[in-house]
């Protein structure tokens, strides 16, 4: 089968979904929103700065899509091929997700405790690392982002279940009791996160079709139109709030739109265009969840010294920038102390060799 590693364009995605979360918490902890700025600062140079930097929820869907096509791919090749192993995929996504969680659960809940004088209980510090914080309690308060790892905890349960079904072609009580247990918990918060999930992997499908072209102009029409109708339709003190759609469905053009765009990124052409910048894409690739997993805690603490500008000053945007290289930084030592380890962890519970691919760069 083609090896993901080929698919820069799909690192790049990843990386730059990551950037838009991490960019939408630092310049809404930098500065007051568009429509509190002083009027002669309404202009379209600011405006359109704002509008790019607020696009955190639409990076999450992106995330979904993509971890539906990544994971979904490599359960149907395995199981189609009969190679599917249940106890490798769950060590696999085991890994992925908790050599990186409980590190940042913790660093979180000390600067819960150091910065604000507030720990977490031991329950909603338990919630959080079990994918349960939207169902029996809140997410960590200084870690926000953390709502969407309950999701990815679930789909991967799910889609282990619908794997190890298909492998063996025959359907088991755990399988269904672990799909059941995912669909209701999923669907408690948000079913259409699933479906959104699914459409990723339903892109698998489109990867022979002829006219990718055509496919991934679609994609970025659908994309940007539900980009635009979910921003409309959110509540601001910058603009009025226009519901020109349900957001469940302006979420759905949103995810649609990456799906059917998939294929296109995942041609030579569009890899080798990618080439040139290759390292840098690859790094932001790999640290990507480390940044999206600790630099809200790091963020909140800054704010204890960097207060929220009133209005755009070369003041207030040096804070910007320092503030931004500051917590980039933070994530960067936390992924080289953490996530960087997660393969040699992988190594140690499925004693073999460590070998580094694109796919496992890419997926794990």
């Amino acid at each position: 089968m083609t090896q993901v590693r080929n698919y820069l364009a799909l690192d790049l995605l990843r990386g730059l979904a990551a950037l838009a979360v991490f960019l939408c918490h630092i310049r809404g902890a930098s500065f007051v929103e568009y429509g509190a700025l002083p009027p002669h600062q309404h202009t379209l140079l600011i405006a359109t700065f704002f509008a790019l930097t607020r696009l955190g929820h639409e990076a999450v869907m992106v995330f979904f899509v993509l971890s539906g096509f990544l994971v979904g791919r490599q359960i149907i090749n395995r199981a189609q091929s009969g190679q599917f192993d249940l106890t490798t995929y769950a060590i696999d996504r085991t890994t992925r997700i908790f050599v990186p969680l409980l590190p940042a659960c913790a660093l979180t809940a000390a600067i819960s405790l150091i910065a604000f004088g507030n720990l977490p209980g031991w329950p909603q510090i338990a919630a959080n690392l079990t994918g349960l914080n939207n169902i029996v309690t809140g997410t960590l308060p200084q870690n926000a982002p953390l709502w969407s790892l309950a999701y990815e905890i679930w789909f991967y349960v799910f889609a282990g279940a619908i794997g190890y079904t298909l492998s063996t072609n025959a359907v088991h009580p755990a399988s269904l009791l672990a799909v059941a247990c995912a669909v209701a918990i999923v669907s408690a918060s948000s079913p259409f996160y699933l479906l959104f999930w699914c459409i990723g992997a339903a892109a698998v499908f489109a990867m022979q079709y002829r006219f990718k072209t055509l496919l991934a102009i679609s994609g970025i029409f659908l994309f940007t139109a539900g980009c635009i109708c979910y921003e409309l339709a959110v509540q601001s003190r910058s603009i009025t709030s226009i519901n020109l759609l349900p957001l469940p469905v302006s979420e759905a053009f949103i995810c649609i739109g990456i799906a059917l765009a998939i294929p296109k990124l995942c041609t030579d052409k569009a890899n080798a265009a990618l080439k040139p910048v290759r390292r840098a894409i690859i790094g932001l690739s790999a640290m990507s969840y480390s940044l999206y997993l600790v630099h809200y805690p790091l963020n909140c603490a800054l704010n204890l010294w960097l207060p929220k500008a009133a209005f755009l000053s070369p003041q207030s945007i040096a804070a910007l920038f320092f503030r931004t290289a500051l917590v980039f930084a933070g994530c960067l030592v936390f992924y080289f102390c953490f996530e960087v380890h997660t393969k040699l962890v992988r190594r140690i519970f499925q004693h073999t060799p460590l070998t580094e691919t694109g796919e496992s760069r890419a997926i794990n």
